[in-house]
Parts: C-alpha cells; structure tokens; sequence
C-alpha cells in the first residue's frame, strides 16, 4: 500500500515540483491550494505525512500547524514545514510550534523525499525481503528494461534510476543487495557513483557491478573500473546472460558481509548550518551546497546559531569566523562543550589568510579551517570529508560497543552458568530440607542432621545452633558432641552472652582458650576437648535468627575455619528460615481455608435468609386473612355454636404460623426493630426468675458480670428473646441437668480476629455468653447450627427456629455470635453487641390512646392482594369508615384525583406492583396535605425503613394482624396529633 502525502503550498510551481517528486519516488500524492482545502482533505482521508508551506493565502502556516498537533487524530502525523527562509528565527518558531521538519526554500525535491521516508519509516529493510534487490542505473531506458527482465526472470526484485544522482539517492532509502551502475552517466559518472558508495561507511560494503559500452583496451577498462571501487566489470555489448552472471557471483552466499548493522548512510538526506553575518555569501554558499542536495539552514550571528541548534540538530555547522556580537572562535567554543553537539563537524570560514586566526579557530575546538573564496569545490570536498570522518567514527564507536557488549553478554553468560551451578548445588541441599521442613518439628529434625554432616565432613568435632525463640530469648536446637544436657549449656552461653554480641555485630566472635576463664567455662571447654570456640550468628538480611558454636578438637587459628564456619552458617539460616516461611504459609494456609468457610457459611446464611424473608411476606398476607376472618366470625357466633370450636382451631394454627413467620423475619433480619440504649447486666438481672422456672431445678443458673460494663443499643424485647433462646437450647442439652453460667463483659475486637470473619468490624464491643456443661456439638452439626429448621431435638420437640432466630436477631442489631462446642465437653454462645457511650433510654410507656376503635372518616385503601384488600374493607366498613379501594399506586392516584370529598388516611401496603406505598403517599400528599397514611407489609423494606428501624414518624402496622388491632391502629393514626409519611 503507497503513503499518503499532504502537500500544502499555494505556488502552483511548488506543488507540481514536490507532487511529481512524491509520486516518482511511490507516495499517493493531494495538492492543495489553501488552509480550507486540506482541512476538507484530512477530513476525507488519512496521511503519513504533511508537508505544509508557512505563508498561505487564507491561514497562517503555523496556527494550522498548531491546530493539526492538537487534534487526536492528527497528533502523531509527521509535518514537515516549507518556507522562503528571511529569519532563523522563523525556523526556531516552527519547529517549536511542533514541526517535525523544517526545509527552507529554495529546496532539493530528493532532500524533500528522503525526509519524509526517514519521518515515517518506509525505507525498505533488507532483512525483511525475501529476494535480493538489485539497482539497475542506467541513461538508457531500452538497456534499463532489459536488464531489469533479465534479473527478475532470475528471481530478484529490481530498482532503476536513470542518473548517478538519483541512483545514490535510492541507494540510501532502497539499501540494495547490489548496484549494477553504467559508466557513462549524465551529471557524475558511473565511477564517481561507485566511489561515493565506497566512502559511505552505510553502503561500502554493498557489490557493484561497472558497465560500459567502450570499445577501447578492455584490460586498460577493467584496472580503471577496479580502481574505483567495482567489484567486477562488464562490457554491455555481451550477452545479458554473461552480466546475470557475474551479478550472481558477486551475491552469492559466502562472501564476506558485515558482522554489524550499518550507521545511517553519509548519502541520505543532510542538513548544514551556515552562519555568516554577509546574507550574500550566505545565498551564494547555500545555492552551492543544496546543489549537492543539502538542506541548509542560514544563521546570521553566533546567537542565532545557538537558538537553533538547541531545536534542530544539523549534521555539519560551516562558521564565520568574524562575526559582531558572539564571534566565531566563541560559538564554536560553546557548540563544543555542550554533550548534545560537541560530535557535530564544525568548519571555521574566514577571509584572512592568517596563521593566527587559523589557529584561534582550530584551538576553539573546530574540526577544520576553509578559506573563502570564489571556488566551493574545495569547501565541498572538505565538509565531506568531515562528515565522512564523522560518519566513520560513529561506525567504529558502534562496532566497539557492539563488540563491548558481546564482551559483556559473554561474561555475564559465564557467571550465570557459574551462579546457576552454585545455585543448583544450593537447591538440591534446600529440596531435602524443603521436605523435611513441610512436616510438624522439622527443624528440630533437619538441624541435628545438617549440623553433625557439616562437622563430620569438616573434622570439627563439637557444635550446637541456638534460635532465636517467639519470647526473644536463645534456645539450644541442635548440638553435636557436646557431653553437658541441653539446660546446662542454655545456662552457660546465656552466662557469658557471647551469642548475642554475634548476632548484634553480624559477624562472628573468636573465643580462644584463656588462662583467666572462670572454673565453669574451663571444664566446659576441656569436657567438650574444644580448645578454642567459634561463634557464627545465623541471619538473613537485617532479620537475626540466632547463631551456630563450633569447637576445635586442636588449635587452630580462626581464619582457616571462619570460611567453612560462615559457609554453614549461611547453609543453616537458610534451612531455618525456609523452615520457618513454610510454617508462616501453613498457618496462613489454614486460616485462608477458615476465612473461606466462614465466608461461604456467611453467604449460605444469607441466601437463605432472603428466601426466609421472602416466604414470610407471602405466609403473612395469607395469615391476615385467615386469621382476619377466623377473629369476624368467631365474633359472630355464639358460645354454643357448634362451628366455635373447628374456628377456635383455625385460629390457633393461624397464630402458630405467625409466630413462625415471625421468626424467619427475625432469622431473616427483616422484623421490625425498637432499639434504645441498654445495661445488659439490667436486662439479664430482670430475666433471673422466668429463666429459672425455663430450666427447671436440675440446672444451676449462674450469673458472672463485671463492674463499669459499657451499654449497647438493641431492642429489648428481642435480647430478651436471644436469652431464652439459649437457655432453653443449653436446658434441653443437659437433660440429666448441669450448669448454665450467663455472663457479661466488656471486650474489644482486634484486626486479628476480624482478620479471620469477614462479617465482623474490629473495635468495642459488650460480651453475653451462655455457657452449658451439657452434650456438646460435632463440626458437622455447628456447620449447620444457625439454618432454619435445623435440629438435634427428637420429632415433634423443636421447630429448627429458635437459634436461626436469635442469629438474625444480632446481625440485625449490628452485632457477632460465635459458638465454641466438643463433644462431652458443652457449649458456649458468644454474642458480641457494639458499644456505644450512650446513657440507658427510659422504657417508652406502652399505653396508647384509649379511644373508641369507631369512626366515619374517608379511607383511601391501597393493596394489591385480593384476599388482603376485601378483608381491611370489610374491618374498616364494619367500624363505621368509607372506604375507598385501589389494587395499585396509580390507580390510588385516579381514584384521589376524582374523589372530590376530603379523603382523611391513606392505608397503604409498602410493597406495591409500579409504585411503592412511599412513592404513592409522596404523589398524593401534595393533593390532600390534611391527609395522614398508615403503612402496612409482611416484611419491613427500605422505602420506610433503615436497617430494620422505622423512619420517625412513621405509622406502621405488621402482617398478620386481627381486625382490633387494625381498628385500634387507624383510630391512633386518625387521632394523633400530628401525622405524616
């Protein structure tokens, strides 16, 4: 696929120059005129690069250059700025508006192109072609096609140019495998091509192959081919076969190639800096160097120089050497001592002949010095000259490094294959002691093993390892030879505390045998027949994990045993820590498995809860009517009727469902809570005779609290409800009888047992335990202890609810119960209720308004269960209300909207089909602002409660309830003095 060029100018002669010179050189090519256009043509398609004239008819060159840089889409597209050069200034200013290039005008079309192939990468790479290249250049296009028939039949790509010109330039960007060049050219000849190729360090090593179509002396032909540089000679008046040939000689696999890449060709696009303070010498010098198809930027002081190449670099600087303000020998000075560009060839230019002056320049650091005159050829020859010379000691600066690296690489592969043999030897002695330390008391099994090897292989015939126990202190964990127990020697090294000066100083301690040692130490050495100790400590970084003693049966000095002493030591402290880290991973192991259950045990709870919740919402609208309508009629029959009895039993079926229903509400955490601030001990104290007549006489009731406990914030009744709960669960598990012991305290909850139940927020907390000497529990049955109709109690004798109850009962309070349970061994309940600094509330009075259940409001009724809606009609019609009816919140709306009497109370359900009871009450109260609401459900929902508590304010009547309680709540609701949602 071509690249695509953007050409931006508004002379007419311009674009046609660069479009053919993009189009001959393979780019897809637009033109455009003005600013207007290119923004219709980069709105259209994508380019790879921009080249953008500074002065356009309808925009400035460089605001459209900015805008180009800022668009997302166009940001990394190289654009290449074109101009009529009057002030370096005004290159400084485009590069630093964000110019990838800036090429002045008059321009070198191939300097213009080359450019652009290095800003957007499309010279072809060698490496990634899959046939050889041959440069075919040639004036003759009848000879170019048929050579390029010729070498293709053959199997190579080809590319032609048509002068010496053109052929160097698709040099550089093509890098061809060989260039088969006529030696009668217009402009330089085929000779110069090759020689040009020769002194480009990029491209010398590239084949050539020199035709001619002389007639002369062939061996005269063929020494002056040679002589420049050709790698073989051809006349053109053999066959194509022979020159097919000799190109096949000269790519043929074995000759020699180079070991590195190449440098960037001396051939390829250039660009110089001129500074001189004559602007005509400045044009003359540029016209004569963009001949040679250089990009020359022109500086007219040492200052703009400076500004310049500080945002473009160039590949030669030519300096005058007399300039106002910064002079010559100055400016090159500077260029000389900046990192970035003290490499760059500088040429000092002057007009004096002058001995001194040539020095002055030289010693100022300049590469060269040109005197100036009329002939350029000169000055040509030496700026090449330099950058040859620049170019050649770039490329040997790249092959010593490449070679410094190999160097490198190649010593560092050795210590590799030395470290990874040391380090196989290490793995193979940890494997062994990574087994033995995965089991329970595998140091105390490893280090008695390691050590006595170590010593035996060394003939040191005593030693011992000491650890650093969990309490801090040292502990003997291995000794070999020593004829004293474990105790007396922990007894003398603690004594003399040398240990420990190892281990602070992280080096070892000497301790020759001395005259003045006490009695104890002398027999101690002389038992062990240990002249002399070494003491080694065992460490792994900074981290200290205690030291190794080693005794000699002889004299011997401390360096010719400190190497092997240090080697084991080493050898050990690894044994040890890995011992260590494999018994950190195991507990860590275990407590992640623990975490995990709980976690899986806590989602379990939770799923069925929500099924629990969700069941009682639907048992509870089912309860309120049967046990609605078994209280209307049992109040329309007589005491003799025969049908009371049958009802009374519906009645007592419908009341045990409730209280079923409630618990999995309470186990669900969806019942409705009453919390204040509580004393615990107050509430266990006020409970002591019903517990006592709950579990009988067999059963010793203790109570154990502690002075100053904190409060907590929970619902009384429901506490209340936990406490029996437990102790009628420890009574029934301790049928022969036993102990219950009730006590509170005050705990707080660190990060570590958080750490290990996710459900559970470190901090304050107040502790009830009940605890009974009873049967105890398995693992299998805790793992169920808190699910919904799970029992150990024989048929008949339990509904399963009693402890999923009082677990649902602390969650909803904020709080943590956890059991602790073996069998033979009894059970403890630990519930764990966050403390709060609040004083006790006053228990609110219980009384209500003790008014007539009757009325003659106007009641708005909105529910969407049938049985539920006709059963609170019919209470309500009953005590003496008008009733209005809707099966839903948008039908309570209409029926409001087209009631044109005062409605007195909303009853509404909370869970509602499109609106909830709270979004109906919202809707309707702005209508009837003297109307008041009483909420209705089977379970609380956030719409009027938070975390199980009712918004304040808020009326609220459970399902199930019986036709009093409704008649005695509507007549509250309708009575009270102030009212609301």
């Amino acid at each position: 696929m071509k690249s695509r060029v953007l050409i931006v100018d508004d002379s007419l002669t311009v674009r046609m120059d660069l479009g053919d010179a993009f189009a001959a050189a393979g780019f897809e090519t637009t033109l455009c005129e003005t600013v207007a256009a290119a923004r219709t043509a980069l709105s259209r398609q994508t380019f790879e690069v921009i080249v953008l004239d500074v002065l356009l008819p309808d925009a400035d060159g460089l605001a459209f250059l900015k805008e180009i840089k800022l668009a997302a889409a166009m940001a990394s597209v190289p654009v290449m700025l074109l101009s009529s050069e009057a002030d370096v200034r005004d290159r400084v200013r485009g590069l630093k508006t964000g110019a990838d290039e800036y090429v002045g005008k008059p321009y070198e079309t191939g300097y213009v192109v080359a450019r652009a192939r290095e800003l957007i990468g499309t010279e072809p790479s060698a490496a990634r072609r899959s046939a050889a290249t041959v440069l075919v250049i040639d004036d003759s296009s009848t000879f170019r096609e048929l050579l390029r028939d010729a070498f293709e039949a053959a199997g190579y790509a080809v590319l032609l140019a048509e002068t010496g010109e053109d052929g160097l330039r698709l040099a550089v960007s093509a890098a061809p495998d060989a260039v088969v060049v006529d030696g009668m050219l217009p402009g330089i000849d085929g000779a110069t091509v090759i020689r040009r190729l020769r002194s480009d360090a990029a491209l010398q090593r590239t084949p050539c192959l020199l035709l001619t179509a002389s007639t002369s002396d062939e061996r005269t032909d063929e020494l002056q081919a040679l002589e420049a540089g050709a790698d073989a000679y051809v006349r053109k008046a053999q066959d194509t076969a022979v020159i097919l040939a000799r190109l096949t000689a000269l790519l043929r696999p074995g000759r020699a190639s180079a070991v590195f890449a190449s440098t960037s060709s001396l051939l390829g696009p250039k660009r110089l800096l001129a500074v001189d303070d004559s602007l005509t010498y400045l044009h003359e010098l540029a016209g004569q160097l963009r001949d040679e198809g250089y990009d020359v930027a022109l500086a007219r002081s040492g200052e703009e120089a400076l500004d310049l190449l500080a945002v473009q670099p160039v590949d030669a600087i030519l300096l005058d050497l007399v300039m106002p303000g910064l002079s010559g020998q100055e400016t090159c000075r500077r260029i000389k001592s900046s990192p970035a560009w003290r490499e760059t060839p500088v040429l000092i230019l002057t007009a004096h002949d002058d001995r001194g002056a040539m020095l002055e320049g030289i010693n100022a650091g300049a590469d060269d010095y040109i005197g100036k005159s009329s002939d350029f050829e000169v000055l040509k020859a030496r700026l090449r000259a330099q950058m040859r010379r620049r170019q050649f000691e770039d490329e040997n600066r790249r092959i010593r490094e490449a070679l410094l690296r190999r160097e490198q690489d190649a010593l560092e592969a050795r210590a590799a294959r030395e470290l990874a043999e040391v380090r196989a030897a290490q793995m193979r002695i940890l494997a062994r002691i990574g087994e033995t330390a995965r089991t329970p008391g595998s140091i105390e099994t490893l280090l008695p093993e390691l050590l006595r090897n170590a010593l035996d292989a060394a003939g040191i015939s005593v030693g011992a390892v000491f650890l650093v126990e969990p309490d801090g202190q040292l502990g003997l964990r291995a000794q070999h030879g020593f004829a004293q127990p474990r105790r007396e020697l922990e007894a003398f090294f603690g004594r003399i505390d040398l240990l420990r000066r190892a281990m602070e100083r992280h080096e070892p301690v000497h301790v020759p045998a001395r005259q003045d040692e006490d009695v104890a130490e002398r027999e101690l050495l002389e038992r062990a027949g240990a002249p002399a100790l070494l003491l080694v400590p065992l460490h792994l970084g900074e981290q200290g994990l205690g030291a190794l003693v080693l005794a000699a049966a002889r004299k011997r000095p401390a360096g010719e045993w400190l190497p092997f002493a240090e080697a084991v030591g080493t050898q050990i402290a690894q044994a040890v820590a890995l011992a260590q880290a494999m018994a950190r991973i195991a507990l860590e192991h275990e407590r992640f498995k623990k975490t995990e259950e709980q976690l899986r045990h806590a989602q379990k709870m939770e799923a069925v809860g929500r099924l629990a919740g969700g069941v009682a919402h639907d048992f509870n609208n089912l309860l309120t009517a049967i046990n609605g309508y078994s209280e209307l009629i049992l109040a329309r029959l007589s005491e003799r009727d025969p049908l009371r009895n049958d009802l009374e039993e519906i009645r007592k079926a419908g009341q045990r469902a409730t209280a079923l229903t409630r618990q999995l509400l309470a186990f669900s955490r969806k019942q409705l809570l009453q919390p204040r601030v509580l004393d615990l001990d107050s509430v266990v104290e006020s409970m002591d005779g019903m517990l006592r007549r709950l579990i009988g006489e067999d059963v010793d009731l203790v109570s154990s609290r502690h002075g100053d406990l904190g409060r907590v914030r929970a619902d009384p009744g429901q506490i209340e409800q936990v406490i029996v709960n437990l102790a009628v669960n420890a009574r029934d598990a301790m049928p022969p009888g036993g102990k219950l012991t009730i006590e509170t305290r005050n705990v707080d909850l660190d990060e570590a047992y958080a750490g290990q139940r996710p459900d559970v927020a470190p901090g304050p907390y107040v502790l009830l335990a009940v605890t009974d000497t009873g049967t105890g529990m398995d693992k299998q049955t805790l793992s169920h202890l808190f699910e919904p109709f799970f029992t150990t109690k024989g048929q008949g004798k339990g509904t399963g609810l009693g402890l999923s109850t009082t677990y649902g009962i602390v969650k909803q309070s904020g709080g943590h119960i956890a059991v602790y349970s073996e069998p033979g061994h009894g059970t403890t309940f630990k519930v764990y209720l966050p403390r709060v600094e609040d004083a006790p509330e006053p228990t609110p009075s219980s009384a209500r308004y003790a008014l007539s259940p009757r009325g003659s409001e106007t009641i708005l009724l909105v529910e969407d269960e049938d049985m539920v809606r006709s059963f609170v009609r019919m209470v309500l019609s009953m005590n003496g209300y008008t009733v209005l009816e809707a099966t839903n919140g948008s039908e309570a709306i209409l029926v409001c909207e087209r009631h044109a009497e005062r409605i007195h109370l909303l009853v509404t359900d909370v869970v509602l089909p499109q609106l909830s009871g709270r979004q109906v009450w919202e809707r309707l109260s702005p209508l009837r602002p003297d109307m008041r609401v009483l909420y209705m459900s089977g379970y609380t929902d956030d719409a009027i409660v938070h975390h199980g508590v009712l918004d304040p304010g808020t009326s609220f009547i459970q399902k199930p309830f019986t036709p009093s309680a409704l008649a005695r709540e509507v007549r509250a609701v309708l009575d009270a003095p102030g009212g609301g949602g």
